[in-house]
């Protein structure tokens, strides 16, 4: 509801000069909020803002080891893509269940130094069962990868290097670091027709 007010606000005032001043619209606020560079004015919708931070922040949720951000996992989620099931009532918690699930989809795995970028089950078909891993085929500390998988999965997966002392991680695959900046999730938020490959 506040942003809401605040976005008619900012409508008044871009077209009268006064927040309390209503006049008939001649650009759309959706042409409005374009880039400079698309032939819009730049402004940027304060509830789009918002969403992006929104997903910044369950990024952090998701990946920080902040003392705040592990206390967080520790009560909404049982495993780390498995939220509780009773009701919880938080401010905190209804923001960041708006993106958990589709942040969950987009980002990718790295298993010791390598990323093979998608779940195994979509590069390999019908060839493994669904809920197999990378991990089921190092077996006693050497690869024993099924000849039915196409070559290309093989070498990935061959080339993929466990290390003991370090765990696997995600990043965000549209990002050099493998970190969600604010600035990426604006962008993701607003440009919501594209997928993240």
């Amino acid at each position: 509801m506040l942003l809401k007010d605040l976005e008619k606000s900012k409508r008044n005032f871009l077209w009268t000069g006064n927040i309390e001043k209503r006049k008939l619209i001649t650009v759309s606020r959706k042409q409005c909020c374009l880039p400079y560079k698309d032939g819009g004015l730049g402004i940027k919708s304060l509830i789009t803002l918002n969403k992006g931070f929104l997903k910044r922040f369950t990024w952090k949720f998701l990946s920080s080891e902040n003392f705040a951000f592990h206390y967080m996992r520790t009560r909404y989620l049982k495993e780390l893509s498995i939220p509780r099931l009773q009701y919880i009532s938080s401010l905190i918690w209804s923001g960041i269940k708006s993106h958990y699930f589709s942040l969950l989809g987009d980002i990718r795995w790295i298993l010791g130094w390598n990323s093979i970028g998608q779940p195994l089950y979509q590069l390999a078909g019908s060839c493994i069962q669904i809920d197999q891993l990378i991990s089921d085929f190092y077996i006693d500390s050497s690869w024993n990868i099924p000849f039915l998988l196409p070559s290309e999965i093989r070498d990935a997966i061959s080339k993929t290097i466990f290390v003991e002392s370090s765990k696997d991680y995600f990043v965000w695959p549209l990002s050099k670091t493998g970190d969600l900046t604010s600035k990426e999730a604006y962008s993701s938020i607003h440009n919501k027709g594209s997928k993240v490959p």
